[in-house]
């Protein structure tokens, strides 16, 4: 999510989402954290990564309770 109205367009595809502070949130995929970043401040969350160099950005302090696994492809069975 890119351009200029990238943080409206993430604050919507937020506040479409039914959750509560005693929700719990996993993100699978959460690459940069663009829904990880802004959702941890609300909720309970937890990321999944395949993508070592994005556990940098998913470790950001804004989210320091966000649970963050890296999966790496030899651990990950596909179907």
């Amino acid at each position: 999510m890119s351009g200029a109205n990238s943080g409206e367009r993430i604050e919507k595809t937020i506040s479409g989402i039914l959750i509560s502070p005693d929700s719990r949130v996993l993100d699978v995929g959460a690459g940069r954290g663009t829904l990880a970043i802004p959702l941890a401040k609300k909720v309970s969350m937890s990321a999944v990564e395949l993508f070592r160099g994005m556990i940098s950005v998913l470790q950001h302090p804004i989210i320091k309770d966000c649970e963050v696994l890296l999966l790496s492809p030899g651990s990950v069975n596909y179907l």
